[in-house]
């Protein structure tokens, strides 16, 4: 059974018979942007104050995940009776 060549770089990796192996720890810094479909009912006066709540609520989440609010899109914002008829 031939030995296995065993040898170390400048840079610092390690290299068994030529292929890299080990592994390094890196400190990665990113940013990312997710969108999350919320439907929820609300009290409110009007459907301008229904959507202040809205995007308050959607700041409120946007921190808990440790992120700040970009942007919101309300597609609809109507009170109860215009879908229960």
């Amino acid at each position: 059974m031939a030995r296995s060549k065993i040898e170390t770089t400048r840079d610092g990796y390690t290299l068994l018979d030529g292929k890299l192996v080990g592994k390094r720890k890196f400190l990665v810094k990113g940013e990312f942007s997710i969108t999350l479909n919320e439907e929820l009912i609300l009290l409110a006066h009007d459907k301008e104050s229904a959507e202040d709540r809205f995007t308050e609520l959607c700041s409120k989440k946007a921190k808990q995940l440790g992120g700040t609010i970009d942007t919101v899109f309300v597609d609809f914002a109507e009170p109860e009776e215009y879908f229960s008829g």
